[in-house]
């Protein structure tokens, strides 16, 4: 036999997996009530799809996130919703069926939790992005409002809330569509996206919602210029959307009528 050299077979090689690159978010710019009208008709069809109004182009971050607490996000979240159920109850139009209702109601009227508010109505979006005046950065200059436009699937709902145990231990970012238990969420068309607490090396932390590789791709960002919040809000109360009728409360009327008799001191055109 003749001798046979032997080649030495190379190692499979793995190759790891690519990392997907976010999307940025397509923005388009709006500075009248007529332009965003036109934008929500044109490009926001179907049954799927959410708003969310902001002053500021903050991150989309849950208010528990943004708060500064005394301990833990877990353990105070978990303290400040025991205390709601205790006190609540005496204040309440319905009784909440769960957690997540608990939930809902105490985000709808300012407590910290892990819910981020956004709405069925694009109007009532637009009328949180401009409801004051612009705010202006360290250098003075005016800022421009933002309203987010969320695009969702049926499979991104919560769906059986008894199988589901409380928001709290939530193990996905999901979108929750509440019963109309509370004035405030019937008034704004109330939705929330239901976000998860991630704990890591002894911290805690939330990714926020335009980094979300699950949702990547179904946001929008509609970009409000500041020198037409005071024209865009003056038209919108034309229309009906106002603190009166986005609240449907006593607060909420003591609001507009307070807005009605001042001068709000918005920038009208540019400088």
């Amino acid at each position: 036999m003749s001798g046979t050299k032997k080649v030495a077979r190379k190692a499979p090689t793995t190759k790891k997996p690519a990392v997907k690159a976010r999307t940025t978010p397509p923005e388009t710019k709006v500075g009248s009530l007529t332009a965003f009208l036109s934008f929500v008709e044109r490009e926001c069809v179907g049954d799927f799809v959410l708003f969310r109004g902001q002053r500021r182009d903050w991150p989309l971050l849950p208010k528990v996130a943004r708060s500064k607490l005394r301990s833990s996000i877990s353990s105070e979240e978990t303290a400040m919703l025991k205390k709601f159920k205790a006190k609540a109850p005496p204040l309440l139009q319905y009784f909440p069926g769960g957690d997540w209702e608990w939930v809902a109601i105490a985000q709808h009227h300012g407590m910290p939790t892990r819910f981020l508010d956004w709405t069925r109505n694009p109007l009532a979006a637009l009328w949180f992005a401009i409801r004051e005046a612009p705010a202006r950065d360290e250098d003075g200059a005016l800022e421009s409002g933002v309203v987010w436009v969320l695009d969702y699937a049926e499979a991104d709902v919560v769906q059986n809330l008894e199988v589901e145990g409380s928001p709290l231990t939530n193990r996905k970012t999901r979108i929750y569509e509440p019963r109309y238990v509370d004035t405030r969420i019937k008034a704004q068309a109330g939705v929330f996206t239901a976000h998860v607490l991630n704990k890591r090396d002894g911290k805690e932390s939330f990714v926020p919602f335009e980094r979300h590789l699950k949702f990547d791709g179904r946001l929008r960002k509609l970009i409000v210029e500041p020198t037409s919040f005071r024209a865009m809000r003056n038209a919108l109360h034309r229309c009906g959307v106002c603190a009166e009728t986005l609240y449907g409360d006593l607060t909420g009327l003591a609001e507009t009528i307070g807005w009605e008799h001042a001068d709000d001191g918005d920038v009208v055109g540019s400088k």
